[in-house]
């Protein structure tokens, strides 16, 4: 038996090993993820003394090579100034960014904050307004990720913007949570400004909801 995370891995080795009785287990959250969190949503705003009318963004995991937080960061210095930006994580381009932020003058915008507690990290996510999953496809690893952040995003009630790659795709085709976007400068700041508007954040909030209800661990776990 061979189980693996998605869709189109599923195809991949189907077709290049000519395996078969793949399942497909998708590494969802539990229905309680954001529920079992003991502490309330994290008010960034007070935390680094931003202003109320600020639009938190928010990065959680790995910061390494194919996550396009170079090109996030670069983005940022041409945003509205009341965008801000968190990224939760450890990774070898830790010290890397950390100097990219300091050159474009964007210390006082765009935070770097460790990794949390993985059972606190639901509080961390939900303080936020927005989620950012970008993937780089150098590989096929990449290429055809579904990666966990893009589901804990959706589990903590916020919307997302995401690479526009083949499961990322297939994710926002099917429930309105958030937006697609190519991995250049100039289509993720055109989508991230699509979230200074309250409306357009509100009209993803059924979308979220029914995403939920459709990926998680309850309904993955069946399979096995």
């Amino acid at each position: 038996l061979f189980i693996t995370v998605n869709e189109s891995i599923k195809t991949y080795f189907e077709k290049e090993y000519g395996l078969e009785n793949i399942v497909v287990i998708m590494n969802c959250p539990s229905l309680n993820y954001a529920k079992e969190t003991t502490t309330a949503p994290v008010e960034y705003e007070k935390k680094f003394n931003w202003n109320k009318n600020s639009k938190i963004f928010l990065y959680q995991g790995d910061l390494n090579k194919g996550r396009g937080l170079e090109l996030l960061i670069t983005a940022f210095s041409k945003a509205p100034l009341h965008f801000k930006l968190i990224i939760i994580g450890k990774g070898v381009l830790k010290t890397r960014l950390e100097k990219l932020i300091f050159s474009l003058h964007l210390s006082d915008r765009v935070k770097i904050m460790d990794f949390v507690d993985y059972a606190q990290l639901p509080s961390f996510t939900m303080g936020a307004d927005v989620g950012i999953n970008l993937l780089e496809p150098y590989n096929k690893s990449k290429a055809m990720a579904s990666p966990n952040k893009l589901f804990e995003y959706i589990h903590s009630g916020i919307p997302v913007i995401c690479s526009n790659t083949i499961e990322n795709r297939k994710v926002l085709e099917k429930f309105d949570i958030g937006v697609l976007v190519e991995n250049n400068e100039k289509d993720l700041l055109n989508g991230l400004k699509l979230f200074d508007s309250h409306g357009f954040i509100q009209s993803k909030e059924q979308g979220i909801k029914n995403a939920v209800n459709y990926y998680n661990w309850e309904s993955q776990i069946r399979h096995l």
